[in-house]
Protein backbone atom coordinates (compact mmCIF):
# COMPACT_ATOMS: atom_id res chain seq x y z
CA UNK A 1 0.00 0.00 0.00
CA UNK A 2 0.98 3.32 -0.32
CA UNK A 3 1.69 6.44 1.44
CA UNK A 4 -1.15 8.33 -0.21
CA UNK A 5 -3.49 5.13 0.25
CA UNK A 6 -2.74 4.60 3.83
CA UNK A 7 -3.44 8.09 4.75
CA UNK A 8 -6.85 7.47 3.30
CA UNK A 9 -7.35 3.77 4.34
CA UNK A 10 -6.51 5.44 7.81
CA UNK A 11 -9.10 8.41 7.50
CA UNK A 12 -11.91 5.77 5.86
CA UNK A 13 -11.74 3.51 8.78
CA UNK A 14 -12.24 6.89 11.02
CA UNK A 15 -15.51 7.19 9.74
CA UNK A 16 -14.43 10.21 6.93
CA UNK A 17 -16.95 10.85 4.24
CA UNK A 18 -15.04 10.93 0.44
CA UNK A 19 -15.46 14.72 -0.31
CA UNK A 20 -14.13 15.26 3.20
CA UNK A 21 -10.77 13.67 2.55
CA UNK A 22 -10.80 15.08 -0.87
CA UNK A 23 -11.16 18.71 0.76
CA UNK A 24 -8.31 17.56 3.83
CA UNK A 25 -6.01 16.04 0.97
CA UNK A 26 -6.72 19.11 -1.71
CA UNK A 27 -7.27 15.89 -4.42
CA UNK A 28 -10.46 15.54 -6.18
CA UNK A 29 -13.18 12.85 -4.90
CA UNK A 30 -12.71 10.86 -7.57
CA UNK A 31 -9.13 10.00 -6.40
CA UNK A 32 -10.42 9.35 -3.25
CA UNK A 33 -12.69 6.75 -4.60
CA UNK A 34 -9.98 5.33 -6.50
CA UNK A 35 -7.64 5.16 -4.17
CA UNK A 36 -10.55 3.69 -1.87
CA UNK A 37 -11.35 0.68 -4.81
CA UNK A 38 -7.20 0.34 -4.90
CA UNK A 39 -7.24 -0.05 -1.18
CA UNK A 40 -10.50 -2.58 -0.94
CA UNK A 41 -8.78 -4.65 -4.13
CA UNK A 42 -5.34 -5.18 -2.27
CA UNK A 43 -6.40 -6.01 1.39
CA UNK A 44 -9.83 -7.76 -0.34
CA UNK A 45 -12.03 -5.96 1.74
CA UNK A 46 -15.46 -5.09 1.08
CA UNK A 47 -17.09 -2.54 2.28
CA UNK A 48 -16.33 0.61 4.71
CA UNK A 49 -17.27 -1.72 7.79
CA UNK A 50 -14.48 -4.28 6.83
CA UNK A 51 -11.98 -1.53 6.36
CA UNK A 52 -12.33 -0.10 10.11
CA UNK A 53 -12.09 -3.25 11.21
CA UNK A 54 -9.32 -4.41 9.69
CA UNK A 55 -8.09 -1.13 10.85
CA UNK A 56 -8.96 -1.59 14.65
CA UNK A 57 -7.81 -5.32 14.47
CA UNK A 58 -4.13 -4.23 13.41
CA UNK A 59 -4.16 -1.34 15.79
CA UNK A 60 -3.64 1.22 12.77
CA UNK A 61 -6.92 2.98 15.20
CA UNK A 62 -8.62 2.54 18.52
CA UNK A 63 -11.53 0.55 18.42
CA UNK A 64 -13.13 3.12 20.81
Amino acid sequence: MTHRELTIFIALAKGQSNIGIAQALNISEKTVSTHKLNIKKKLNLNSSVEIASFAILHGLINGG
